[in-house]
This record gives C-alpha cells, sequence and structure tokens, in this order.
C-alpha cells in the first residue's frame, strides 16, 4: 500500500468558510474524492501529527486575527455612534481544542490515518511532546530564530520511524518546501521517501508520483489535469494569436469558442503513437473550426510535433498543419 503524507502546504486551506469548516485546501481534497471513488487505487492519504498540529495552531491564529480581534476593531469604532451589545468569544485554546477534535474525527471519517509517532509520556528526560508543542507555538528556546529546521525535523522522522515499523508500505512524503527537507533525504529506511513538487503544477506532479510509485490513476482524471499546465494554454494562445490570426488565415477575426463564458474549451486526445492532441476550437461565422497541438509527452518537457487547422469549406474538409 502506498501511505501518501502531505507537507502543510499542500493539505493548508487558508480561509475556511466558517468556524466548523474541517475540509483542507482543493488539491487534498480532490484527491481524497478520486480515492474514495476508485479513481485511484492502492493508496492511502496520512497526515503527519506534527504538521496537523502545525495546520490546527495557524487556524487558531486565524480566528484570533480574523474572528476576535477584527471583532473587536469594529465594536470599537461604532460603540459610540450605534448601540450594540459586545459579543464574548472563545479563547483561542478553547478554540484550538474544539477545533482540534472536530478535524480528528473529520480525518477519521474520511479514512486518513494520521502519523502518530510522538510520545505523551517518556520516563524522565525531555518529553517529546513538550517540546514539540513549543517548537509549534514558537515559544523559546524552540522557536523559529533558534531551531528554524526543529519542526521540519520532526515530521520527517516520524514518517521515517513509522516506515520503518510498517516494511510492507511504501511511505511518500510530498512538499513544495525543497530547502527544508533536501537534507532530510540522507538518512532515510528503504520504504520512505520525500518528493518535492512546485506550486503551480503541484496536483499533476503529485498525480506522477503516485503512478510512478505503482498505483492507479484513471487516465480520464490523469490528462484532464495534464492539459491544465499553464504552458500548453500558453501555447494555444501563441497558436491562435500569431500564427492564424497574425497570419493573416482568416480574413475576418475569428474568436475562440466561449466555454462557461471564461474560457476556450479545451479537449485531449491520446493518438497510437501516443501523443498529446491538444484541441480547441474557434468560430468562423457560424462554424467551428478545430485547431490542435501534438506534442511528443515521451520526455520530461513536451515536445510539439505540429500545430494544425481542421475545417470544413464547400462541403470540403480542409486539414491544413503548415505552421
Amino acid at each position: 500500500m502506498l501511505k501518501l503524507i502531505f507537507d502543510t502546504n499542500i493539505f493548508r486551506n487558508s480561509e475556511p468558510e466558517c468556524l466548523e469548516d474541517y475540509k483542507l485546501s482543493s488539491r487534498f481534497e480532490k484527491i481524497l474524492s478520486l480515492i474514495n471513488k476508485y479513481k485511484i487505487q492502492d493508496v492511502q492519504l496520512c497526515m503527519n501529527e506534527v504538521a496537523l498540529l502545525e495546520y490546527i495552531e495557524q487556524i487558531g491564529n486565524w480566528y484570533q486575527t480574523k474572528i476576535v480581534d477584527e471583532y473587536e476593531r469594529i465594536f470599537n469604532a461604532i460603540k459610540y455612534s450605534y448601540p450594540a451589545q459586545k459579543m464574548y468569544f472563545q479563547s483561542k485554546n478553547d478554540f484550538v481544542d474544539d477545533y482540534k477534535f472536530g478535524i480528528v474525527n473529520y480525518l477519521q471519517k474520511n479514512n486518513i490515518n494520521i502519523v502518530n509517532i510522538i510520545p505523551s509520556m517518556q520516563d524522565g528526560g525531555i518529553c517529546i511532546a513538550d517540546v514539540v508543542e513549543k517548537t509549534i507555538k514558537n515559544i523559546a528556546p524552540f522557536d523559529k530564530i533558534h531551531n528554524r529546521d526543529l519542526k521540519d525535523a520532526f515530521i520527517s522522522e516520524s514518517n521515517n520511524s513509522n516506515a520503518k515499523n510498517a516494511k510492507n508500505n511504501l511511505y511518500v512524503f510530498i512538499t513544495e518546501n525543497k530547502d527544508d527537507y533536501k537534507d532530510n533525504k540522507l538518512s532515510l529506511v528503504q520504504n520512505y521517501k520525500i518528493e518535492f513538487v512546485n506550486q503551480k503544477e503541484s496536483m499533476i506532479e503529485i498525480f506522477k508520483i503516485i503512478k510512478n510509485n505503482g498505483s492507479y490513476i484513471d487516465d480520464e482524471v490523469y490528462y484532464r489535469e495534464y492539459i491544465n499546465i499553464e504552458r500548453f494554454h500558453l501555447d494555444i494562445k501563441s497558436f491562435f494569436e500569431e500564427s492564424i490570426i497574425g497570419g493573416d488565415f482568416y480574413l475576418d477575426d475569428p474568436i475562440l469558442k466561449k466555454y462557461d463564458d471564461k474560457h476556450y474549451y479545451v479537449d485531449y486526445e491520446i493518438s497510437e503513437e501516443g501523443y498529446l492532441i491538444l484541441k480547441f476550437f474557434i468560430m468562423n461565422g457560424q462554424t467551428d473550426n478545430q485547431c490542435g497541438i501534438v506534442y511528443d509527452i515521451s520526455n520530461k518537457k513536451p515536445q510539439i510535433i505540429k500545430k494544425y487547422i481542421n475545417y470544413i469549406e464547400d462541403s470540403e474538409e480542409i486539414y491544413y498543419d503548415e505552421f
């Protein structure tokens, strides 16, 4: 079984809709939904306890700043002009306790495993659980200034220990913070990996990591996400503006066909040779003209093989690819 663990920067929901909103980032929720609908198989989502506690602390800070402090500011601004009864809120600590209870229930309900390797009781010496708590809350000497990488070390080492104790599973930790974890890759057990993704293409990179580690993702799910990569849309824009309009292919400027009144609709096809064909449509009068860009995706960076336009003129099909 592939155990997929996301760093805080992957699953963080920066703006909860309400105080009892336990849903996580759209990326995390999308993968969770696909797993539950069997579009991704042989994968279990996990969450590191340290990362979870860090996130809960961040939500606590959001509650204090955006709810309590903001209400206090507005109340003080209007209290002399408008009769208003002051509301009183939970303390941040009480809110954090309630939120922790709610989100743990949410994770358990969705079969998300918590990587829990923080002992709460020890015989003598420093209590690791207390050190972790002080690190998350930035209490000296376990704060960002004195121990910048301590929290990250706890996350990586707890994942590593969990993998060591469950050798039949493969643990993969995914993060956007390459600088924070690049040195943690030096002493990992065989069944634990750290993978880095970039923010712009993180979703498709996560899909690639899942596929490369032996799990199944439905092709329709994979390629629908793949064609959302920004460079493909820049290629389409360039083809349309420079080769079709700029090249005087039409006497009158056609327009991109609208989809949901927001942008053109992009479809795809995989050829027998394994090439990716990106298709989009332009309107020439009342006629749809199909345009396409063909890519060789066998390399890490997709390479354009050709561009074409296909349309009907005087009942004859025209196919032009001399761009």
